[in-house]
């Protein structure tokens, strides 16, 4: 057996303390999940243990070999077989899932060891397709596969089944059992999630966070927000006729009809392969995809490259499924994420937010789940008379996912059109839904 051990672990920065006196410990053979809300601190502990962040204070011993404040890089942890897939997996787009994978591993017997991989965690992938081609759940299991190649003996997991459907993250947390009780080379876990059912049956022990503290008292609040059904739901505002797209990086769509009436709650779900994803690029006109038939949103008809600037002169407001490289650029700073808004407003938008942080804070400090909420109030404040939300509870605890439905049934009843994407039947947005649309390989059923 191998341990990991954290003692006394401290980060903070000029304004804040993020993690306060963490003493941890993980065994190899073992499974762990860390839970806390949107900036508990399980980003930075967890960018602590694989070395892309330095402690203030505090120790990390594997194998009885101490590092003071923890790693000095990211190589120093991986040569001490503690390896990280990202919520937002890292890979170079300009090559391929395979060369991604030579990156950090040695090229000998590296296509035997792949066939190795692919049967014993139940998944393949195209090692020769460019990583810029891959879809959502495609981009986990290439980013996966080249931290497996490695061997690590500590496998942390950042929210991995975001993109995953629920077939999938059954054989994902199958295979991280059968590896973690594997005779030869025990595998230890850590999953970073906010699903509690998910963690209580799969890991051995679940950590709790709560505001940089390790802590055992650790609840969500329960459902508080009531649902009016008695609106009356008049012309119809958002319009799919006879959609089809073969895309050559993008699942296809086949003869979509669907639309959306003013002042209601339309829901579509589907997982990224059914062509979900698909419709987002389409939608927003973030990147360029051919499609034949008619798309009509707020009375504007589109038969061609749908322009966001379009979009915003009619009162569109859009939270993109991948907030990191869409929803903000990392490097700029929150006053400069709110431009052109004035100070006042800006300040009255993070309040909302409930986050704690300056206008001259970078986008990169927020964790995922903050920046989340902080996009999605930036967008509810420009009262849009229709709003798309794609995978808006990504990232969020249970206690944010209740207020993420409070601010939609509101936004909703002042009138805005709210239109939902959402790659699991189990949302519980679904229940707010005055409508549910299902999209499945390519069509609608």
């Amino acid at each position: 057996m191998m341990t990991l051990e954290v003692k006394n672990l401290e980060k903070k920065y000029p304004k804040k303390k993020v993690l306060n006196n963490v003493s941890l410990k993980f065994d190899t053979g073992s499974i762990y999940a860390v839970l806390g809300e949107n900036g508990a601190g399980k980003s930075t502990l967890v960018s602590i243990l694989s070395g892309s962040k330095k402690a203030n204070k505090g120790t990390i011993t594997v194998n009885n070999t101490t590092y003071q404040k923890g790693f000095n890089n990211v190589n120093e942890a991986i040569k001490n077989k503690i390896r990280i897939t990202h919520q937002h997996p890292i890979l170079d787009d300009e090559i391929t899932v395979l060369e991604n994978c030579l990156i950090s591993n040695p090229r000998k017997n590296i296509k035997e060891k792949i066939i190795k991989i692919f049967d014993n965690w139940n998944f393949e992938i195209d090692v020769n397709k460019k990583c810029k081609n891959l879809n959502a759940n495609e981009r986990f299991y290439a980013e996966l596969l080249a931290v497996l190649i490695s061997n690590p003996n500590f496998l942390i997991l950042d929210e991995p089944t975001v993109f995953l459907s629920e077939e999938e993250r059954k054989k994902l947390y199958s295979a991280i059992k059968k590896n973690s009780n594997n005779s030869i080379n025990k595998l230890c876990t850590i999953l970073i999630t906010h699903k509690i059912e998910e963690a209580k049956k799969l890991c051995d022990k679940i950590i709790y966070i709560k505001k940089g503290n390790l802590t055992n008292n650790f609840s969500f609040n329960e459902n508080t927000f009531e649902i009016n059904k008695e609106k009356k739901l008049t012309e119809e505002i958002f319009k799919i006729e006879n959609l089809f797209s073969e895309s050559k990086y993008l699942p296809k769509l086949f003869n979509i009809n669907l639309s959306a009436k003013k002042n209601s709650i339309t829901c579509i779900t589907g997982k990224r392969e059914d062509g979900l994803e698909t419709l987002e690029e389409i939608i927003t006109g973030i990147e360029h995809i051919e499609f034949s038939g008619k798309i009509n949103i707020n009375n504007y008809q589109f038969t061609k490259q749908i322009n966001i600037f379009e979009l915003r002169k009619l009162s569109i407001g859009i939270i993109p499924s991948n907030r990191i490289t869409r929803g903000a650029n990392q490097n700029l700073t929150i006053e400069e994420f709110f431009f052109p808004y004035d100070k006042n407003k800006m300040i009255e938008i993070i309040n909302k937010a409930k986050i704690k942080c300056e206008l001259s804070d970078k986008i990169k400090t927020l964790s995922g789940g903050m920046l989340q909420r902080i996009i999605l109030e930036r967008e509810l404040s420009l009262n849009s008379e229709i709003l798309f939300l794609f995978e808006p509870d990504q990232g969020l605890d249970t206690e944010a996912r209740n207020i993420l439905s409070e601010k939609i049934l509101n936004a909703n009843k002042n009138g805005t059109t709210i239109i939902i994407f959402t790659s699991s039947d189990e949302n519980e947005l679904i229940k707010i839904s005055d409508k549910v649309i299902k999209l499945k390989e390519g069509k609608i059923i």
